[in-house]
Protein backbone atom coordinates (compact mmCIF):
# COMPACT_ATOMS: atom_id res chain seq x y z
CA UNK A 1 0.00 0.00 0.00
CA UNK A 2 1.11 3.32 -0.63
CA UNK A 3 2.09 6.16 1.37
CA UNK A 4 -0.95 8.23 0.46
CA UNK A 5 -3.39 5.32 1.04
CA UNK A 6 -2.09 4.31 4.03
CA UNK A 7 -2.54 8.09 5.47
CA UNK A 8 -5.99 8.29 3.92
CA UNK A 9 -6.63 4.92 5.88
CA UNK A 10 -5.59 5.98 9.27
CA UNK A 11 -7.62 9.18 8.80
CA UNK A 12 -10.33 7.70 7.79
CA UNK A 13 -10.08 5.77 11.02
CA UNK A 14 -9.98 8.32 13.36
CA UNK A 15 -13.44 9.78 12.80
CA UNK A 16 -15.61 6.71 13.77
CA UNK A 17 -13.41 5.36 16.78
CA UNK A 18 -14.05 8.50 18.22
CA UNK A 19 -17.74 8.52 17.63
CA UNK A 20 -18.12 4.86 18.92
CA UNK A 21 -18.66 5.01 22.83
CA UNK A 22 -17.55 2.00 24.63
CA UNK A 23 -18.98 1.02 28.50
CA UNK A 24 -16.18 0.76 30.94
CA UNK A 25 -17.14 -0.53 34.45
CA UNK A 26 -17.86 -2.96 35.39
CA UNK A 27 -15.30 -4.46 33.29
CA UNK A 28 -16.50 -7.74 30.93
CA UNK A 29 -16.32 -10.92 32.43
CA UNK A 30 -15.09 -9.48 35.88
CA UNK A 31 -15.88 -10.95 39.50
CA UNK A 32 -17.28 -8.40 42.16
CA UNK A 33 -16.62 -8.74 45.40
CA UNK A 34 -19.24 -6.22 46.39
CA UNK A 35 -22.83 -5.61 45.18
CA UNK A 36 -23.19 -1.68 44.80
CA UNK A 37 -22.18 -1.71 41.90
CA UNK A 38 -20.89 1.21 39.73
CA UNK A 39 -21.78 1.39 36.04
CA UNK A 40 -19.52 3.60 33.94
CA UNK A 41 -19.67 4.07 29.82
CA UNK A 42 -17.95 6.64 27.75
CA UNK A 43 -20.30 9.40 26.11
CA UNK A 44 -21.53 9.24 22.91
CA UNK A 45 -21.59 12.66 21.35
CA UNK A 46 -25.19 14.88 21.13
CA UNK A 47 -26.77 12.03 23.33
CA UNK A 48 -29.64 13.49 25.73
CA UNK A 49 -29.46 10.54 27.59
CA UNK A 50 -29.05 6.79 28.08
CA UNK A 51 -30.69 4.13 28.35
CA UNK A 52 -29.61 1.27 30.86
CA UNK A 53 -30.21 -2.24 31.44
CA UNK A 54 -28.78 -5.07 33.98
CA UNK A 55 -30.32 -8.56 33.55
CA UNK A 56 -29.65 -12.05 35.23
CA UNK A 57 -29.99 -13.08 31.50
CA UNK A 58 -27.87 -12.64 28.33
CA UNK A 59 -31.26 -12.00 26.29
CA UNK A 60 -32.43 -9.40 28.81
CA UNK A 61 -36.17 -10.82 28.76
CA UNK A 62 -36.75 -9.40 32.36
CA UNK A 63 -34.15 -7.18 33.21
CA UNK A 64 -33.66 -6.14 36.89
CA UNK A 65 -33.08 -2.61 36.00
CA UNK A 66 -33.97 -0.58 32.99
CA UNK A 67 -33.55 3.02 33.85
CA UNK A 68 -33.01 5.89 31.65
CA UNK A 69 -30.94 8.54 33.15
CA UNK A 70 -28.66 11.99 32.10
CA UNK A 71 -25.13 10.51 33.50
CA UNK A 72 -22.11 8.73 32.38
CA UNK A 73 -22.81 6.66 35.34
CA UNK A 74 -25.30 4.57 37.41
CA UNK A 75 -24.95 2.94 40.72
CA UNK A 76 -27.02 -0.24 41.67
CA UNK A 77 -27.26 -0.68 45.33
CA UNK A 78 -30.20 -3.15 45.65
CA UNK A 79 -31.04 -5.64 42.72
CA UNK A 80 -27.39 -7.06 42.57
CA UNK A 81 -27.26 -10.26 44.69
CA UNK A 82 -24.29 -12.52 46.05
CA UNK A 83 -23.01 -15.37 43.56
CA UNK A 84 -25.07 -14.34 40.27
CA UNK A 85 -24.30 -13.13 36.57
CA UNK A 86 -25.31 -10.60 35.55
CA UNK A 87 -26.11 -8.65 31.83
CA UNK A 88 -25.42 -5.51 31.27
CA UNK A 89 -26.15 -2.62 28.12
CA UNK A 90 -26.34 0.98 27.70
CA UNK A 91 -27.73 2.91 24.60
CA UNK A 92 -28.56 6.32 23.68
CA UNK A 93 -32.09 7.29 23.79
CA UNK A 94 -33.52 5.56 20.68
CA UNK A 95 -30.25 4.21 19.51
CA UNK A 96 -28.19 1.12 19.12
CA UNK A 97 -27.09 -0.62 22.30
CA UNK A 98 -23.38 0.23 22.78
CA UNK A 99 -22.28 -3.29 23.24
CA UNK A 100 -23.28 -6.03 26.00
CA UNK A 101 -21.05 -6.89 28.90
CA UNK A 102 -21.61 -9.51 31.91
CA UNK A 103 -19.91 -9.30 35.50
CA UNK A 104 -20.54 -12.61 38.35
CA UNK A 105 -20.74 -11.48 41.70
CA UNK A 106 -18.72 -14.19 44.13
CA UNK A 107 -20.10 -15.41 47.42
CA UNK A 108 -20.19 -12.74 50.36
CA UNK A 109 -16.91 -12.35 52.29
CA UNK A 110 -18.73 -10.28 54.89
CA UNK A 111 -18.28 -11.83 58.43
CA UNK A 112 -20.13 -10.17 61.33
CA UNK A 113 -18.81 -9.25 64.42
CA UNK A 114 -21.21 -10.17 67.83
CA UNK A 115 -20.82 -10.52 71.27
CA UNK A 116 -19.81 -13.48 70.77
CA UNK A 117 -17.01 -12.46 68.89
CA UNK A 118 -16.02 -9.06 69.32
CA UNK A 119 -13.30 -6.76 68.20
CA UNK A 120 -10.36 -7.05 70.31
CA UNK A 121 -8.03 -3.94 70.29
CA UNK A 122 -4.80 -4.64 70.50
CA UNK A 123 -2.93 -1.76 71.04
CA UNK A 124 -4.22 1.61 71.70
CA UNK A 125 -2.52 4.82 71.63
CA UNK A 126 -4.68 7.85 72.90
CA UNK A 127 -2.41 10.26 71.42
CA UNK A 128 -3.81 9.21 68.19
CA UNK A 129 -7.04 8.73 69.04
CA UNK A 130 -10.01 11.70 68.85
CA UNK A 131 -13.28 11.95 70.58
CA UNK A 132 -16.34 10.69 68.57
CA UNK A 133 -17.10 7.82 66.37
CA UNK A 134 -13.89 5.74 65.76
CA UNK A 135 -14.29 3.53 62.70
CA UNK A 136 -12.17 0.73 61.70
CA UNK A 137 -11.48 -0.83 58.47
CA UNK A 138 -9.45 -3.99 57.52
CA UNK A 139 -8.02 -4.43 53.61
CA UNK A 140 -7.35 -8.23 53.83
CA UNK A 141 -10.71 -9.28 55.22
CA UNK A 142 -12.74 -6.65 53.64
CA UNK A 143 -14.16 -5.59 57.28
CA UNK A 144 -15.07 -2.58 58.77
CA UNK A 145 -16.42 -1.72 62.04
Amino acid sequence: MNKFLRILFTISLIPSSLLQAGLTNPPNGSNLTYIHVLFEWEEVPNATGYELQISGSEDFNNPSVNTTITDLFYIEKEKINWESNYYWRVRTEGGEWINTFNFTTTESSVTFQNDDNPIEILEYNPALASNGITIFGSYFNNYSA
